[in-house]
């Protein structure tokens, strides 16, 4: 649901007066959330310090901010849990499948993209099956390389889905030294805001 959906609802509930459904003690903080987000978690290195793993910090637009550890690595898959036992799984920083959001996927035929050896121009097909509703769909994938600085590699991927109308465009940023994921911001379902994600090594 949308922030401008959420304001509507709160409105529309003090229009008619039903107290009984939510307190004004109730609204005032649920309406702040919606409309200005939530607090963000600062990645300081005191706060970096005290976790023992590895984590990565995901934004669900301004609705949300979660801390995820790494629980395994399989065959270049990096398998990330909440501690209300959501996961995220990456293959080169790319979302490749999640469990336990309100709107899940699953990417097929992601083996093929190397991210770091990608040059502008080049083109991937993926299949993906996305859950709630249930669908299979295909997409082009554009890739455009830039060069920021020194140390990261900055891709953008233009994605066209075939079958209805879902366009957006993902940016990863790579350590170039270590060859590892920095950020991204990924869309992974038409029903989802953009996801952030700040990888943190340990």
């Amino acid at each position: 649901m949308t922030r401008l959906k959420l304001l509507f609802i709160f409105i529309l509930i003090f229009i008619l007066g039903s107290c009984s459904y939510i307190s004004y003690s109730q609204a005032i903080p649920l309406l702040d959330k919606a409309i200005f987000g939530v607090d963000d978690i600062e990645l300081t290195q005191e706060y970096i310090d005290s976790k023992e793993y590895s984590f990565v910090k995901v934004k669900l637009g301004k609705s949300s901010v979660s801390i995820l550890t790494l629980r395994s690595i399989k065959e270049d898959v990096f398998e990330w849990i909440s501690a209300t036992g959501e996961r995220i799984y990456t293959f080169n920083g790319k979302i490749i499948k999640t469990e336990g959001l309100p709107y899940d996927f699953y990417f097929y035929s992601f083996r093929d993209i190397n991210f770091l050896e990608i040059d502008s121009g080049i083109t991937f097909n993926y299949d993906l099956h996305l859950l709630n509703p249930n669908a299979f769909v295909s997409q082009v994938s554009y890739f455009t390389a830039r060069e920021h600085n020194n140390n990261y590699l900055y891709l953008d991927e233009m994605v066209e889905t075939t079958g209805f109308r879902w366009k957006y465009m993902n940016t990863y940023i790579y350590n170039k030294e270590s060859k590892l994921p920095y950020k991204s911001v990924q869309f992974i379902h038409p029903k989802l805001d953009r996801l952030e994600l700040t990888f943190v090594y340990k």
